[in-house]
């Protein structure tokens, strides 16, 4: 977030508009390049860019943070930790829905009715699967025989979520995706300066 925010800070004109991931420097990392450009879509759902943004920092950052804790300590032993942290998350996940609905969405009393298919990372088993990838992936990140390959899979992690949800293979979910598209964003009523964040 600082290099994103170094780099609009160093853009004249204000807002940057749509952009491509590869409009950003590559000081920022890729899967987090994908979010922001990803959001810059005109026609982007505020629940699209909280999928996005969790999938770049469950598929992404936590690896990373796992395998700073296993080199920086030699401590790979907080299974139970990380899966308590599973347990808290899973009992999260309605009211964070509903809060981004009542902050977000007004009117839309869930934002499940919204999206069928593509919050399935907001679920207790999407959660518990995306971050049990992230345990794995920092095994491979710690094997040198896997260290390419997982990296290279993990910076593609997110733009392939992003494309499923932006492009899904049923006709009828991307032509009603499409529609909604054009018609929910402008519903957004962003909180007003100063609102708390909890």
């Amino acid at each position: 977030m600082d290099s994103i925010d170094a780099w609009l800070a160093g853009r004249s004109g204000g807002s940057t508009g749509e952009l491509q991931p590869d409009d950003l420097p590559d000081s920022i990392p890729r899967p987090w390049r994908d979010v922001f450009a990803a959001s810059s879509f005109r026609h982007s759902y505020m629940l699209e860019d909280v999928l996005f943004s969790m999938m770049a920092h469950m598929s992404y950052d936590l690896p990373e943070a796992l395998r700073h804790m296993a080199t920086s300590t030699g401590d790979r032993g907080r299974i139970a930790d990380f899966h308590r942290m599973n347990e808290l998350l899973a009992s999260c996940i309605d009211v964070v829905q509903d809060d981004l609905s009542s902050r977000y969405l007004h009117g839309l009393s869930s934002l499940d009715r919204l999206f069928t298919r593509s919050d399935e990372l907001l679920t207790n088993y999407g959660i518990r699967v995306a971050r049990g990838l992230a345990w794995f992936n920092c095994d491979r990140l710690l094997d040198p025989d896997a260290t390419e390959e997982a990296s290279r899979s993990i910076g593609r992690s997110t733009a392939a979520l992003i494309s499923e949800i932006r492009s899904p293979g049923d006709w009828k979910l991307r032509s009603g995706l499409w529609i909604l598209r054009r018609l929910i964003p402008d519903r957004r009523h962003w909180p007003t300066p100063g609102t708390p964040l909890v």
